[in-house]
């Protein structure tokens, strides 16, 4: 039986102001010029490894710090965190907060099969922002494991992929299933560290280092890396459309349309997507910012939507094989 710990591991969550303090009484006083110190090498090198994987759009693996002492595996988040920061890439920011909150996330799925795994949950969701209580409450025909609040869930919901009519709403609460509140929780994550890697001044690095921030942006390059964070069953069209970005190509207006909106639907973020125009003949940035936070709804009251497949089928942008359109295909089947 797991061993009963009343508060989460800082390890385990090293985003958590538990983990600086501990970073801070193993390694005190720790720099960025300290790095390239052969006393660090495995969190370095653990560290590389965290950044590099995000930015392929690859899951971080809890075995990169199998073996490591427990400040080791925070100095290893820290350097990871400090090589992507020292990007200055939205793209990377939005992978490597993915990852990481992807990570955490089957922590938090872990953690509720343990002892005091609920308790554990609700401090490591309050930590990232995000109201949590836990309740064991009968709605219905449905049981619910998790409370937060409106507010709170408005903050997360649009990058969790649900929606509210999903959710228990009772007045300004908010009943959750373990499944929805993970996914909340795993949003929360991410907003707190793209919030972090968007406000921390530019890091100072010693060349060893310099070096593999070179490499991380060399990875956005690559016209194949547009495309790493979309699922190739589940938007065969948007993942063709960005490789037409990715490799300079000129593209319509619903073509730009349709890939700010799917986008936006998964949970990117303004800067992230705007960003990805910069290989377009025609860019502008000014412009292109503009035109992103307007189809969000930063500008307007009006938040666009996605197009639908019969949309993309009249504009020619399907691709044969779509397991989407298919089955759109059978349900019109069906209806006729």
């Amino acid at each position: 039986m797991a061993a009963w710990r009343p508060e989460p591991s800082p390890s385990l969550y090293p985003f958590l102001l538990a983990a600086k303090e501990t970073l801070g009484r193993s390694y005190p006083g720790i720099s960025t010029k300290d790095l390239c110190s052969p006393r660090y090498a495995p969190a370095v090198e653990a560290g590389v490894k965290r950044a590099h994987c995000a930015v392929r759009g690859r899951s971080i693996l809890p075995s990169v710090e199998v073996g490591m002492e427990e400040a080791d595996k925070i100095l290893s988040f820290v350097v990871a965190f400090t090589l992507i920061r020292a990007t200055s890439s939205h793209r990377a920011y939005w992978a490597f907060a993915s990852a990481e909150s992807e990570l955490a996330s089957y922590r938090l799925r872990q953690e509720l099969r343990s002892p005091g795994g609920h308790r554990r949950f609700v401090l490591v969701c309050q930590a990232s922002g995000l109201d949590m209580e836990h309740v064991e409450v009968r709605l219905g025909s449905t049981f619910f494991s998790f409370l937060s609040t409106l507010p709170s869930v408005l903050r997360v919901i649009p990058a969790s992929g649900l929606t509210l009519a999903q959710l228990g709403l009772r007045g300004g609460e908010v009943y959750l299933r373990e499944g929805e509140a993970i996914r909340l929780a795993r949003s929360s994550i991410r907003r707190l560290l793209l919030q972090r890697l968007a406000f921390t001044e530019d890091p100072r690095l010693p060349n060893p280092l310099l070096k593999e921030v070179e490499k991380l942006k060399s990875h956005f390059l690559s016209s194949s890396s547009i495309i790493s964070p979309l699922s190739p069953e589940r938007n065969p069209c948007v993942r063709r459309l960005l490789l037409k970005l990715g490799s300079g190509g000129n593209l319509s207006q619903f073509e730009r349309f349709a890939i700010v909106t799917f986008l936006l639907e998964e949970g990117w973020e303004v800067e992230a997507i705007a960003d990805l125009f910069r290989r377009s003949p025609d860019y502008d940035e000014r412009i292109t910012k503009y035109q992103v936070a307007h189809i969000s709804g930063t500008h307007a009251a009006r938040r666009y939507r996605p197009p639908g497949c019969r949309k993309m089928r009249a504009h020619g942008l399907c691709v044969e094989g779509c397991r989407l359109r298919q089955r759109m295909e059978d349900e019109e089947d069906v209806r006729t």
